[in-house]
């Protein structure tokens, strides 16, 4: 658990945007674009949250914490946001063969991991976790539905770029 809260949200995740990017063809650079673009609003959004709810995090006495203490607030948790946001757009953007279906529960069940682990070292409550779901979700959710006009605004800035 702890493995999975320091490493499951930066480390795999960028991991994943680069092998997207790399190994799979359009589809994955499209989704690569669409979860680099997640995880900025994602991450703005659940700054301004936090500044203003200010819910402090769950009380672990130091020689119990299995994770330094952060130091912002709790609500709503930003590794709950970005994985649950990243699962679910590549579960929509990335799963129309069965070779990437498989790579679609293996992302969900990497994003579950870091969910709970949250909760599993004391460092946010469930609600924290659950309101980090519904929110990188939803936010994911809504950039899945305006793709088209992101993906012909970049293909129109690769384009004058590749001129000049």
């Amino acid at each position: 658990m702890v493995i999975s809260t320091l490493y499951g949200r930066e480390i795999f995740w960028v991991l994943m945007i680069v092998m997207l990017i790399l190994l799979g063809g359009n589809d994955g650079r499209k989704t690569a674009l669409i979860l680099v673009l997640s995880i900025i609003v994602i991450t703005l959004v659940n700054s301004i949250l936090k500044d203003l709810l200010q819910r402090p995090r769950p009380e672990i006495p130091s020689d119990k914490r299995l994770v330094a203490q952060d130091k912002e607030f709790s609500f709503p948790s930003g590794h709950a946001s970005i994985v649950s946001g990243c699962a679910i757009t590549t579960a929509v953007l990335f799963s129309n063969t069965t070779k990437r279906k498989i790579i679609v529960c293996l992302v969900i069940l990497e994003a579950a991991l870091v969910c709970l682990s949250r909760i599993y070292v004391g460092v946010h409550y469930p609600s924290d976790v659950l309101g980090g779901i519904l929110l990188g979700t939803g936010i994911s959710l809504g950039i899945i539905e305006i793709r088209e006009p992101i993906y012909r605004s970049v293909g129109a800035i690769w384009k004058i770029m590749k001129k000049n």
